[in-house]
């Protein structure tokens, strides 16, 4: 991984060069992807779900309000990605039960509302 003399396009960390010569050529290690920002080649992210807080607060008494959140991905899927929203101990989803998830719409976050199960028990 010799350096290029002269070179006038700096080769990033994480990165061999492909050519010698005064313009440089440098790919980024296999599975690292190129950031122009910082000039260098970070490592491939994990998918994840990313919940955003509206509001965490709910109550079983009529009337009160549901709590909400959003969830987007953090990583384009390649195919359609389904989250299904069931209800657990104490809450419930109200809209909606199921998000879907494509390429084109996986940044965008999408709302979530909950409400507190009317279980009779304090």
């Amino acid at each position: 991984d010799a350096p290029c003399v002269p070179c006038s396009n700096p080769k990033p960390s994480l990165s061999s060069y492909t050519s010698p010569g005064p313009v440089c050529t440098w790919e980024c290690d296999a599975g690292y992807l190129y950031d122009a920002t910082l000039n260098t080649c970070l490592p491939p992210q994990a998918a994840a779900i990313l919940v955003e807080a509206e509001r965490l607060e709910t109550a079983e008494t009529p009337g009160s309000l549901p709590a909400s959140f959003t969830i987007k991905l953090s990583l384009k899927p390649t195919s359609k990605v389904e989250i299904a929203l069931n209800s657990f101990s104490q809450l419930q989803p109200t809209t909606p039960t199921t998000l879907i998830f494509t390429p084109e719409n996986w940044d965008s976050p999408q709302r979530v509302v909950v409400s507190a199960v009317d279980d009779d028990t304090a």
